[in-house]
């Protein structure tokens, strides 16, 4: 069967434009357009209020095609038809109360008001829906009790976070930032030192030999050397940005061997270096 068409414009029953006694209440004499005042007893008996040698009569013709098409209009008018207490429901039937939709959940629904109804009988159906989580929340990494993620969403919390990482630049040039490492990062910010080293870059020298005596004095204002007793304990106080490389070439006075070290500092930390290896060069680079 063919999809029907809606009506275009606002239904109307059959004879709701009748004049005068035209259309009268099927088997009386009054007339009215409540769809109650129609469905009466005579109504319901049907054709049989007419003898078997009376011919029905205009009114009453008119009457049934009213009746009829008042109710299609009603229901035109509300979309679903409103509960009522006296009308029996089905399981899967609809209705609506206080601009609610409820779904019957049992066969002969009679009398259970949905809206007091504690589920049994019926299914509220103005459950809210998820809420879409917001762009600026989905940026930000926000906590928030929307639950529904679109693929936009989704789209705008990823550039967010690659927004958020540190670049390429900053990784190797260990430069200080609040923003994430990703694996990317880290790996291009040790390779950049393995190729600082690898290329023979020679740090700045702070001193070129001191004695068991002596102490190694720092050049960068953020480098500071504490703690030293002349015996290669030296503790390394670093608070600038990026990193700081120290080395230090020493002479082990018993069997006359010399040893290279270096140390990577990172920003904001303390290192310490200690044993029993005289420090003849300490340098560092930024």
């Amino acid at each position: 069967m063919a999809k029907i068409n809606r009506f275009t414009g606002d239904f109307k029953a059959f004879g709701s434009a009748a004049v005068g006694t035209e259309r009268t209440i099927f088997g009386a004499s009054t007339q009215s357009d409540i769809i109650d005042d129609n469905i009466v007893a005579n109504f319901l008996r049907g054709w049989g209020i007419v003898g078997v040698n009376q011919n029905p009569t205009k009114q009453d013709f008119n009457a049934l095609g009213f009746t009829l098409s008042q109710v299609l209009a009603y229901l035109h008018q509300q979309g679903v038809a409103g509960w009522d207490s006296l009308q029996e429901y089905n399981a899967d039937a609809i209705t609506t109360k206080s601009g609610i939709i409820y779904i019957s959940q049992v066969d002969a629904n009679i009398g259970n008001d949905p809206v007091t109804d504690t589920g049994a009988n019926w299914v509220n159906t103005n459950i809210p829906l998820p809420s879409i989580v917001t762009q600026t929340d989905a940026e930000a990494g926000i906590s928030t009790i929307a639950r529904l993620w679109t693929a936009q969403r989704v789209n705008q919390a990823i550039a967010a976070l690659e927004r958020a990482q540190s670049t390429t630049a900053q990784a190797q040039a260990g430069v200080n930032t609040t923003t994430d490492m990703s694996p990317a990062r880290v790996k291009e910010a040790i390779s950049s030192l393995s190729n600082d080293f690898s290329m023979g870059i020679v740090p700045k020298l702070i001193n070129t030999i001191y004695t068991t005596t002596s102490k190694p004095r720092a050049i960068a204002t953020s480098v500071s050397l504490t703690g030293f007793n002349g015996s290669c304990n030296l503790e390394v106080n670093f608070a600038g940005a990026g990193f700081v490389v120290v080395q230090s070439w020493g002479i082990n006075g018993s069997v006359g061997s010399r040893g290279n070290l270096s140390y990577v500092i990172p920003p904001n930390t303390q290192y310490r270096i200690s044993g029993s290896t005289n420090i003849v060069v300490w340098s560092e680079s930024l």
